[in-house]
C-alpha cells in the first residue's frame, strides 16, 4: 500500500471511530457510477484562448450512513478515475505561438463528512439533501495530447532586405507522468439520494454529487487560478448490518 491510501485509510479509521451519531445506526452502503469532470477559471484576463473540456471517468463508494433519521452525519470514502481535457492557442501578431490539446488522467481517492437532511419522506422512498467537506489525493497523473509550437527568426536575402522565417515543431505526450498537478486537494460537496427500500435491512440508492476542488489545481498554466468541478452518478444499496 503506497503512501496516499495509507493516509486516506487511516483518515477514513480515525473518522469512523468517533462518536457519531449516524454510526451507531450500523448501515453500510456502496455504490458505483459515472462522473465528468470540468476545470474553471475566475481570471478572464490571460495571453491565450484557454477552452475546458469535460471529460468522463468512474467512481466507487463506501458510505457509513443512516436511513433512520430526518438529520444526520455520513462518513464516506470514494475511489476513482478521472480525466480532464485542455485545449490551449496562444498567438502574437506575428504568428509566433502554440497550440495544445492534451487530457489529464488520474486516479483520486476521497474522504468526505457530509450532513444529510431529508427533503422527502414517502412509504415507498425517501430523498435526501446532503453536503459537507470533503479531502482528496491525486495518484498516477499522466498527461496525452499533441500540440506545436511556431517560431519567428529573421534572416537577410541576397538584396540585403530582412526577412521573417517561421518554423513550426510539432510534439506529442502519451501517457507521459507529471507533477504538474494538485497532489492534495480539499473541498465541499452537494448531492442529492433517492432510496428505495427492498426489505427492512436492504435500500436501493441512486445519488448524484458534485463536488468543488477549492485548491489551485493545475501548474499547467502559471497565468490564474485553477481549480474544478466533478459531478457524478452512481447507483448501489444499503445494507443494515
Amino acid at each position: 500500500m503506497n503512501t496516499s491510501k495509507k493516509i486516506v485509510f487511516s483518515l477514513f479509521i480515525l473518522l469512523s471511530n468517533l462518536p457519531f451519531d449516524c454510526l451507531s445506526q450500523h448501515y453500510i452502503a456502496t455504490s458505483t457510477g459515472v462522473c465528468a469532470g470540468k476545470l474553471f477559471n475566475l481570471n478572464r484576463e490571460y495571453p491565450s484562448e484557454m477552452k475546458y473540456q469535460v471529460k468522463g471517468g468512474f467512481s466507487f463508494s463506501l458510505v457509513l450512513d443512516s436511513l433512520n433519521r430526518d438529520k444526520n452525519l455520513r462518513l464516506g470514502l470514494e475511489y476513482g478515475q478521472q480525466n480532464l481535457g485542455i485545449y490551449e492557442s496562444s498567438y502574437d501578431k506575428w504568428g509566433a505561438g502554440n497550440t495544445s490539446n492534451y487530457a489529464i488522467h488520474f486516479q483520486y481517492f476521497q474522504v468526505d463528512l457530509d450532513y444529510k437532511f431529508q427533503l422527502v419522506s414517502k412509504p415507498k422512498y425517501s430523498l435526501f439533501l446532503f453536503t459537507g467537506p470533503s479531502f482528496s489525493i491525486s495518484n498516477n497523473v499522466i498527461l496525452n495530447g499533441f500540440g506545436s509550437t511556431t517560431t519567428n527568426t529573421m534572416a537577410i536575402n541576397p538584396s540585403g532586405m530582412w526577412y521573417p522565417i517561421s518554423t513550426t515543431t510539432d510534439w506529442q505526450k502519451e501517457n507521459e507522468k507529471t507533477t504538474n498537478f494538485a497532489k492534495y486537494n480539499f473541498g465541499v460537496n452537494l448531492g442529492l439520494t433517492f432510496n428505495y427500500p427492498l426489505t427492512q435491512k436492504i435500500n436501493l440508492i441512486l445519488e448524484n454529487k458534485y463536488t468543488l476542488l477549492l485548491k489551485n489545481t493545475t501548474g499547467l498554466d502559471n497565468y490564474y487560478y485553477t481549480f474544478f468541478i466533478r459531478s457524478g452518478l452512481s447507483f448501489g444499496a444499503r445494507f443494515r448490518i
